[in-house]
């Protein structure tokens, strides 16, 4: 699998690299593992970019969007929820 640095990511997703490291503080995207103290993504990113542009554009703030069913950590459940 391709291993992508955040400038790539941001460059392919249309984003600036610090909107990448936003959305990571924010717990939008999980933090990615790293190589040389750099992150280093999957391809899988792009999935949840769109997601969480989904949600944006939809009009959801980035407070409301990072608690929601559709962007949790993956593999974890939401409490309260079926």
């Amino acid at each position: 699998m391709r291993e992508l640095s955040i400038g790539q990511v941001a460059r392919e997703a249309g984003l600036s690299a610090s909107a990448l490291r936003y959305y990571e503080k924010a717990g939008l995207l999980p933090a990615p593992p790293r190589r040389s103290r750099q992150r280093r993504y999957s391809e899988a990113v792009f999935g949840r970019i769109y997601l969480i542009r989904l949600a944006l554009e939809a009009g959801f703030t980035i407070g409301e969007t990072a608690p929601s069913g559709a962007l949790a950590r993956p593999g974890r459940a939401q409490a309260g929820r079926s």
